[in-house]
């Protein structure tokens, strides 16, 4: 999952040289102006971003990301003119990005677009193939994908419900860079854009010209920038042909599309998985009511404190494993965004080379040659030493972009948004969903047999294992962990730590006087009292980290248990929730061969989930760093919008497969 960056030379004036395409970035002459020439009026986007509607969403694509130049223009342009309530998405594609340095130098040049810089460099990543989404402001969300174009563009066709409205075609010239220019990727532009969705670029090459005209683009030549005495424009004339490619044999794993773009959300659970829900949807305009069981959010698993953003490492690049990469660091940014210096630590965490090889079996060397440096980076024992302030028996791998919180901190921050109510100590025991022509509407029912809060365009199911005890749901083979935390007192010796240690058992800083000590993991233990052996078993294993045995106090000051909720395969629960009747009814001949091809209209696709009913659950021991990427798919998929994953990571995620795995092996549902 490791991307190479671009490779510059800086010339004359400063320029940069691309010496992968033996090609200059932009005119040397005026880049802004020739960005403003070729992207921006060719598009007229100052006049289509002041006709937008007050809610409004504008889908935007690039092909070549390059120095950003063109995004900057557009961000700026887009804080002039668009409505204050209307959304921009911006995807930008490119296959080696600029080092952070690189573009930090490159945005000195443009003064006038200062502010838009100093907003995208605060987020940019240069590092990881994949999905970057990066929301720089409540209305502008930029997804970064790193990665060969079609294959990324490919990988995402089949969920983007969002159809692109304009496209910039700013790669390098065609005979440097030819795959950026192939009639493939023209089709595939064609099958993610809308009718009358325009196209610009600086290249009026005759194979480019013939490209697009196939695909079902209008184009032709204009008048050029600077020495360049042609550009290129061109206009969609009706929607493209719809392209699928991952699911011609699983077209039940096709979720069905957003009905609206805003109106009123309730989410079941107030721990960090309905938090951050809550708050991305409240970012699209949705006005959101959190119903929590308990008096107070993070009561459950989220409660469980302090907790350490880790990312979950992989021996061999996967769907999973992408969704864990750009969950970690989805949530690391948004904590970073989010949180002021004193809730959110970014101190790292050191993982131990011996506790990775006993829970993994995976060598160092595989990990480091699949992840970045960014991810993780090998540290000896001495290194390894003096990044945490204590003795160590070994070292291991640095998270240098991990860090700690308080989770009850951090829900606190989802829940202030203006557009979110918590009506605590709300349990809910039933779904009621109301059905009108093609509407449905949902209600939840509490335990007096009322209804908490007003009815509701949609329902996301975040209340843990709980979650599987609705008659809409109960499919869900969710099932709960136990794990138990010690709090000890801070010693001489002890108060030098620095940065979390996570072996078998993990170590927190110093935090009001103590340490934590997470966490014992239980399968066959459904007691909610503490037990005096995993406290003991934490001390032990805490202790046996450092050389001396007495860094760590022998004394513990408190426990606390909570429950983890897992799945079957110990993979998140996200996405719309199927109907199980629906299911047995369309797709039962698979009962009878696991291999039959099934074709579905997108009507019986619908059909197979509950409109507007959604679930994220079973995040287990990962779930601070996959719930708010979490939250931001089904928050784009509720809302109508890009969702920042290919096909194949939201297939492992999808509560269908549950369904489709019963039927498989001829087990009721």
């Amino acid at each position: 999952m490791k991307i190479s960056n671009a490779e510059l030379d800086w010339r004359e004036d400063d320029l940069p040289y691309s010496r992968r395409f033996e090609d200059v970035y932009y005119s040397r002459d005026d880049a802004a102006g020739e960005s403003l020439h070729v992207f921006i009026n060719a598009n007229r986007l100052a006049e289509r971003f002041g006709q937008l509607a007050p809610n409004a969403l504008f889908v935007m694509g690039e092909l070549g990301f390059g120095s950003g130049l063109n995004f900057l223009q557009v961000l700026a342009l887009w804080r002039k003119r668009a409505p204050e309530t209307a959304r921009l998405q911006y995807l930008g594609f490119e296959q080696y990005p600029l080092t952070r340095r690189d573009l930090e130098r490159l945005t000195l040049r443009w003064p006038d677009l200062q502010d838009a810089s100093n907003l995208l460099l605060g987020h940019y990543p240069d590092h990881s193939a994949g999905c970057h989404r990066l929301p720089l402001t409540e209305t502008v969300v930029l997804d970064l994908h790193y990665g060969d174009a079609t294959s990324r563009l490919r990988a995402v066709t089949n969920d983007l419900t969002a159809k692109v409205q304009c496209w910039f075609l700013d790669g390098f010239t065609p005979t440097r860079n030819p795959a950026l220019w192939d009639p493939g990727l023209f089709r595939l532009l064609a099958s993610c854009s809308q009718a009358g969705c325009s196209l610009s670029s600086y290249s009026v090459a005759g194979q480019v010209r013939a490209a697009l005209t196939e695909a079902g683009f209008a184009v032709e030549k204009r008048p050029g920038f600077g020495r360049k005495r042609h550009m290129l424009a061109g206009t969609q004339a009706k929607a493209g042909t719809d392209l699928r490619f991952s699911r011609a044999d699983t077209p039940w794993l096709q979720q069905p599309p957003a009905r609206k773009r805003s109106g009123h959300a309730i989410v079941i659970g107030a721990g960090l998985a309905g938090c951050s829900t809550a708050y991305s949807l409240a970012c699209r305009g949705w006005r959101v009511s959190v119903c929590e069981a308990e008096a107070d959010p993070a009561s459950g698993a989220s409660g469980i404190h302090p907790l350490a953003l880790r990312c979950r490492l992989f021996r061999a690049e996967s769907a999973a494993a992408q969704f864990f990469l750009h969950a970690f660091l989805f949530a690391a940014r948004q904590f970073r965004a989010l949180l002021d210096d004193s809730d959110w630590h970014d101190t790292g965490v050191l993982q131990l080379s011996s506790a990775q090889n006993r829970a993994n079996e995976v060598p160092l060397e595989t990990l480091l040659a699949l992840y970045d440096s960014a991810i993780c980076q090998r540290v000896n024992r001495a290194q390894a030493t003096a990044l945490v302030g204590a003795d160590l028996h070994d070292g291991g791998l640095l998270l240098p972009l991990a860090g700690w919180l308080e989770p009850a901190r951090l829900c606190q921050a989802y829940l202030a948004h203006p557009a979110i109510h918590l009506y605590a100590q709300t349990p809910v025991t039933a779904l009621r969903p109301t059905t009108s022509g093609d509407e449905t509407v949902w209600s939840v029912v509490g335990l007096d047999g009322r209804e908490p809060c007003a009815e509701a365009d949609a329902v996301v199911l975040a209340n843990s294992h709980a979650a599987a005890s609705f008659e809409q749901s109960n499919f869900l083979p969710l099932h709960r962990v136990r794990g138990q935390t010690t709090a000890i007192p801070v010693t001489p010796g002890s108060a030098a730590l620095k940065r979390v240690i996570s072996g078998e058992r993990t170590v927190f800083p110093a935090n009001q006087g103590l340490h934590t000590i997470a966490a014992s993991y239980s399968d066959n233990n459904a007691s909610r009292d503490p037990d005096p052996g995993d406290d003991n078993s934490n001390q032990d294993l805490a202790a046996r980290l450092f050389v001396s045995p007495d860094l760590l106090a022998a004394g513990k000051v408190s426990s606390r248990v909570a429950f983890r909720c897992n799945s079957a395969d110990r993979l998140p629960v996200v996405g719309a929730l199927a109907d199980a009747n629906s299911t047995r009814t369309l797709l039962g001949s698979l009962s009878r061969n696991a291999k039959a091809r099934i074709e579905l209209d997108a009507k019986s696709i619908e059909s197979l989930y509950h409109p507007g009913l959604f679930v994220t659950a079973a995040h287990g021991s990962n779930g601070l760093a996959s719930c708010p990427l979490s939250a931001e798919i089904l928050a784009s998929r509720i809302s109508g919008e890009a969702v920042p994953c290919p096909d194949a990571v939201l297939d492992v995620l999808n509560p269908m497969r549950f369904l489709v795995s019963a039927l498989k092996k001829q087990r009721a549902i």
